[in-house]
């Protein structure tokens, strides 16, 4: 199996070649390109062909690939209720550039900028709309568009609430509906257990068909953490475990990179080791427990 992590923190302070290079380093098979933090002219605006261009013949040069992207995702209320004329056009563009950079695989949050609680029908209708406008444009790109489970603050307590895509809030039912190649699931482990759903038991509803990608990261259940594996409370055994009871096929793909929240520096490539070292162990469990099933 694969393992790969996202290119947000290191992109941030290192630039994206170098980022890129650090990942390889400390042992990973690609990477997962994080364009959500980069809606700047360069990279979606006039000069964002000529950037993917660049980038991708580095990664080929160095024999990187990137496995997956997490398109943008931060947009204020009013722009996401006007989707089609703000969000869509950006969306579209982060499509076309994933082609460029050899991705296949795109994480589109769905939209939930109104309580999720009181909106159930019309949030589910308007995803419905959103992810078929960017239909025909993902199988143009030969993208696959994956759904990602997701979850609200409640403003009075300021506690984590359940959202779109949460397995309170139709995950299974909005993929099957949308009922497409084009379409596949995302699982965020971190944001299972924060509205009530172990990660070991998200894996056995989403099943071998549904899942095919990951954000994998470690929390303490209250909060969502983006830490590396094992500094939070998940079980990673009960995880591999259900990962070979659903003969998981995907890449290993971490959003862990509050690990380098306080690293200085010069220390970052380090603890990026430690993130491919600890994967590697719960990846090399999932083997093993695939192995003693035959």
């Amino acid at each position: 199996m694969l393992i790969s992590t996202q290119t947000h923190r290191l992109t941030s302070v290192f630039g994206p070649k170098e980022a890129l290079r650090i990942i390889k380093e400390a042992g990973f098979d690609c990477a997962d390109f994080s364009f959500f933090d980069t809606m700047d002219t360069v990279r979606l605006g006039e000069n964002a062909v000529e950037f993917a261009k660049d980038l991708r013949a580095y990664a080929d040069s160095i024999g990187m690939t990137y496995n997956q992207a997490h398109a943008p995702f931060v947009f204020s209320s009013d722009k996401s209720a006007n989707y089609k004329t703000e969000i869509v056009p950006i969306i579209i563009k982060t499509i076309e550039l994933c082609e460029i950079l050899g991705v296949d695989t795109l994480i589109v949050h769905p939209l939930h900028y109104i309580p999720y609680r009181d909106n159930k029908e019309k949030l589910h209708d308007i995803n419905m709309e959103y992810y078929n406008i960017l239909r025909p444009y993902a199988e143009k790109a030969g993208v696959r568009i994956c759904l990602e489970n997701m979850f609200q603050c409640y403003p009075r307590t300021k506690k984590i609430i359940p959202s779109v895509c949460c397995f309170d809030g139709g995950f299974t039912e909005y993929f099957d509906e949308l009922n497409s190649d084009v379409f596949t699931c995302c699982l965020d482990i971190g944001h299972c257990g924060l509205v009530g759903t172990d990660p070991q038991d998200a894996i056995r509803i989403l099943g071998h068909d549904r899942l095919g990608a990951l954000h994998v990261h470690d929390n303490d259940f209250i909060s969502d953490k983006h830490i590396a594996i094992g500094m939070g409370s998940i079980d990673w055994d009960a995880v591999a475990k259900a990962f070979a009871d659903i003969d998981y096929k995907g890449v290993f793909t971490l959003e862990s990179d509050n690990a380098f929240s306080g690293i200085q520096k010069e220390f970052m490539p380090e603890m990026a080791k430690y993130m491919y070292r600890v994967a590697k162990r719960v990846v090399d469990k999932i083997e093993e427990y695939k192995k003693a099933a035959k």
